[in-house]
């Protein structure tokens, strides 16, 4: 669903940031690199299988810090990625 949503003419000209999530199990460090791995994998799925310009997509990974369940870190919950439309391509 969000491939078809990329390829919508209303979406095809404008440019996303990917951001991978983590719980906060395990260090921060390894969290950090866990989230920026998930974010990098829908990268490269959008990308290559739904054939989603690269150009249009950027990947970042934000570790533990934004917890969507802040009252539970450890929670499945915060382990997401989120997909952020930055604009228009210029």
């Amino acid at each position: 669903m969000i491939a078809d949503a990329l390829h919508h003419p209303d979406l095809f000209r404008y440019k996303f940031l990917i951001v991978g999530h983590s719980s906060s199990t395990g260090s921060a460090k390894h969290n950090l690199e866990l989230s920026q791995k998930r974010a990098d994998a829908i990268n490269e799925a959008l990308s290559t299988t739904f054939a989603v310009s690269p150009d249009r997509l950027f990947s970042v990974g934000a570790g533990e810090e934004w917890p969507i369940d802040p009252g539970h870190p450890e929670s499945a919950d915060n382990r997401r990625v989120q997909l952020i439309n930055l604009g228009l391509l210029k």
